[in-house]
């Protein structure tokens, strides 16, 4: 009875896995690539998988596909390259050295960084998604960053 249930188990899981044959990948600049996930007829053990690596999704098959994250505005896993299912790439504030980076922000969106005393000290609008704010000229101390509607404290050292 075991072996029967954890066959089925294992049916399940492989049918779930073989269900997403194709990852769809959205592109900024408004363009769709389609990436199918199962090997061809004539190499059926082929079978190009997905990985990401320092800022990049790399597709690895009979040759490796390697496309930064920066260009990308939502990829997809589906058995159908004209599924409704998405997966959003979500906002990504990074703080690093004398630079803080926006990422996958909407196009449009407004950072402002204001010192302790509430003085706007630096104001950004990202393009395309993504902006960078230099902070080389500040002088150290805790700032304030509104972006849309979050709102992070950091001290620039």
């Amino acid at each position: 009875m075991r072996r029967i249930i954890l066959l089925l188990m294992l049916l399940i899981a492989y049918g779930g896995l073989q269900a997403q044959n194709a990852m769809v990948l959205k592109m900024k600049d408004g363009t769709k690539n389609v990436v199918y996930l199962r090997g061809p007829e004539s190499s059926p053990t082929m079978v190009p998988f997905v990985t990401f690596e320092g800022g990049d999704i790399v597709i690895h098959g009979d040759h490796e596909l390697r496309l930064p994250m920066s260009t990308v505005q939502r990829y997809t896993y589906t058995d159908s390259p004209d599924a409704i299912s998405t997966v959003e790439l979500k906002p990504v504030v990074l703080f690093k050295g004398n630079e803080i980076t926006l990422s996958n922000h909407p196009a449009g969106t407004v950072a402002m960084v204001y010192n302790v005393s509430g003085i706007l000290v630096k104001r950004a609008t990202s393009t395309g998604g993504d902006a960078t704010i230099s902070l080389a000229e500040l002088p150290k101390g805790v700032y304030v960053i509104t972006i849309g509607s979050s709102t992070y404290k950091f001290m620039k050292r």
